[in-house]
């Protein structure tokens, strides 16, 4: 996914924190519906990116980097 605006607006700026409900949300929603989900988020607009890109892989693949959060179904 790739995002020119952020929800949380101009107060996102120097608070990649934030970023945390980003992935938390797609991670959840993916991982409950797929079975597995590993999020990583490559620029924000927190850390001062002109965008957000975000990516979600499906299955676990030994190449995947070690940044970014796994998440199972609960």
């Amino acid at each position: 996914m790739h995002a020119g605006r952020c929800p949380f607006g101009d107060k996102v700026i120097g608070r990649p924190s934030l970023c945390m409900m980003t992935t938390n949300v797609f991670g959840r929603v993916v991982a409950d519906r797929n079975g597995y989900a590993h999020v990583k988020i490559d620029k924000a607009i927190a850390r001062g990116d002109s965008h957000c890109h975000v990516v979600v892989a499906l299955q676990i693949d030994e190449s995947t980097p070690t940044s970014g959060a796994e998440f199972f179904p609960d």
